[in-house]
């Protein structure tokens, strides 16, 4: 691959910060860096969508990960480049079928033609190992309605890399790599936006504030808490697990102690040298259930 010119000025600072605030939010310091420095060994601009970071599950560390991704237009721009390119041919498309909760054709090809070959370059994508699910099986949103679109750009980005390795050569585009990972993550490339993947919705500020105030009074160990949740902070603590945790902390609470008319009496009794009633048995408070941490 030919070295090519840098698209992102690391000396502006102004436009660094643009560009990770815009494509690379949730990204690292170090993912940043990386992200910055392939984009310009590669010549790929990501004003103009040809690259952006992608969320996936990392199971190793069981966290969302930053990768950077290029998307098919600049495998186009770049193999259009070599003198050898001779174009592409339509997409062809196997039998339609039904499973994964749509209609969709079993596989995909799109002949790519580089003059050096007497025949096109066509790699078969096939929908059981490309379609990106839910958790429930089906596909995800983007895979549902573009069925077609998004099968055909997989079998395009093969060929392309395949029939061009030096221009761009390992260098994936998102539909390629979404198999497996329950990321719904949409890359629509005719109005050029990127859509990220909707994240676990997590507790308030409100809600941080009740459950540190709920600790103090109970005296109890965050960390024992963080742990019961599976987060490292208690910012990311998911939200519905947020609602549980303060309603059983809450359940935890004492009561206020508040003084009865007897026990007015007593007191005002005491100060003046008064016979004092017979006391009264008091209720005593049912024993709440116990944390989920705990």
């Amino acid at each position: 691959m030919e070295t090519a010119l840098i698209t992102i000025d690391t000396e502006n600072q102004e436009k660094m910060e643009i560009v990770k605030q815009t494509f690379c939010k949730g990204a690292s310091d170090l993912q940043f860096k990386f992200f910055i420095e392939l984009a310009n060994q590669i010549g790929a601009d990501p004003f103009r969508r040809e690259i952006f970071m992608v969320p996936r599950w990392d199971n190793t560390t069981k966290s969302m990960a930053m990768t950077p991704q290029v998307s098919i237009d600049y495998l186009r721009k770049n193999a259009g480049k070599s003198p050898n390119y001779a174009g592409q041919g339509e997409a062809e498309f196997g039998p339609e079928v039904i499973s994964n909760g749509c209609k969709h054709p079993e596989w995909a090809v799109v002949p790519i033609f580089n003059k050096k070959f007497s025949q096109p370059i066509r790699v078969k994508a096939l929908w059981i190992e490309f379609v990106s699910t839910t958790k429930s099986g089906d596909a995800n949103a983007m895979w549902k309605k573009f069925p077609t679109v998004m099968l055909a750009k997989c079998s395009e980005s093969q060929g392309l890399r395949r029939a061009f390795p030096e221009e761009i050569g390992g260098l994936d585009i998102p539909e390629e790599t979404e198999h497996g990972n329950n990321v719904d993550i949409r890359v629509v490339e005719h109005n050029a936006e990127v859509l990220m993947p909707k994240k676990e919705e997590t507790v308030t500020k409100e809600m941080m504030e009740e459950i540190c105030s709920l600790l103090s009074v109970l005296n109890k160990e965050e960390g024992e808490m963080l742990k019961w949740a599976g987060v490292a902070t208690i910012d990311e603590i998911p939200l519905g697990k947020g609602k549980v945790l303060i309603s059983s902390l809450k359940s935890q609470v004492p009561p206020p102690i508040e003084e009865t008319a007897e026990e007015i009496f007593e007191a005002e009794s005491e100060i003046l040298d008064m016979p004092k009633p017979a006391p009264k048995k008091k209720a005593t408070a049912k024993k709440a259930d116990a944390l989920p941490f705990d």
